[in-house]
């Protein structure tokens, strides 16, 4: 007598429901870690760009300035004295800076040049900073790579990072109020 040596069809469907449950947590695993690690890089923006402010209002600063820079697929960030927009990014030395976001897929700033709102994307080798007013915390300017020197765009600031289908928004207002959304 020869005996068949295979899978029934219940041992299969048992396998492929594992397989299935598998492949379902694991998806949900990963999109929690992306959420998570977004989350994170955004409430590390909103910190370093607070900071900034609350340098601006107690040092007797002129300005407070966060200098954000993004080289290497991070993203870092200066809160201090302004980084030259004049000097050459992309020899900047960012050992002495914080690493504010890594591993994520894109980062846009949104602003209004007063002809109308733009998402502008922060690619590797780009320096943007955000300066508060010493008198009142307010935001008193960005400076982005694509305007000339002298340029400040005054309106509200939204810095978006997005991982997957993962995405965090870090909104700075005009008048000094910075939240995660």
């Amino acid at each position: 007598m020869v005996k068949n040596k295979g899978f029934t069809y219940y041992e299969l469907l048992i396998a492929i429901t594992i397989m299935t449950l598998m492949v379902g947590f694991t998806t949900i695993g990963v999109g929690t870690a992306y959420r998570n690690s977004v989350n994170r890089s955004a409430e590390k923006i909103e910190s370093a760009c607070k900071e900034a402010r609350n340098n601006a209002l107690a040092k007797g600063n002129q300005v407070g300035y966060a200098n954000f820079y993004r080289k290497d697929g991070k993203l870092y960030c200066h809160v201090g004295d302004e980084i030259n927009n004049s000097t050459n990014p992309v020899n900047l030395n960012t050992q002495n800076w914080e690493v504010v976001a890594y591993n994520f897929d894109s980062i846009h700033v949104s602003f209004d040049t007063g002809l109308g709102a733009v998402s502008m994307p922060c690619n590797s080798g780009q320096l943007f900073t955000i300066s508060f007013k010493q008198s009142t915390g307010e935001m008193s300017g960005l400076k982005y790579p694509y305007a000339s020197e002298t340029t400040k765009y005054k309106s509200d600031i939204e810095i978006s990072i997005e991982k997957g289908s993962s995405e965090a928004n870090v909104k700075i207002g005009r008048f000094g109020v910075i939240e995660v959304d």
